[in-house]
């Protein structure tokens, strides 16, 4: 991802075997009281912190957002898209806690 490399649309995307990958690794990144899928959401924790998101560059949001484009773009109007739409909900609602905590 370095070095001007071209973000493709992520054409050549199987958009299953992406999405599953991708929730593999969103799960993985999740702080240990986030681990269960689908998640909960309610009040956190004081000392609840996302910082390992709160960074730029490309180990970043970018990446999740990059991800996130290339799985859209892979979706056919005959897949499900049940996942992606759950994803998709929880990367904003991290996002929101992020931000609302800067």
């Amino acid at each position: 991802m370095k070095y001007g490399r071209d973000f493709a649309r992520g054409d050549n995307v199987d958009a299953k075997k992406f999405g599953l990958k991708f929730l593999e690794w969103w799960i993985t990144i999740q702080p240990m009281t986030r681990k269960e899928w689908p998640p909960t959401y309610g009040i956190l924790p004081d000392d609840f912190s996302f910082d390992y998101l709160n960074r730029g560059g490309p180990n970043g949001v970018f990446l999740i957002v990059l991800c996130l484009v290339w799985w859209a773009n892979a979706l056919t109007p005959n897949d499900d898209h049940t996942s992606f739409a759950l994803v998709v909900n929880d990367v904003r609602w991290v996002l929101e806690q992020v931000a609302s905590h800067v």
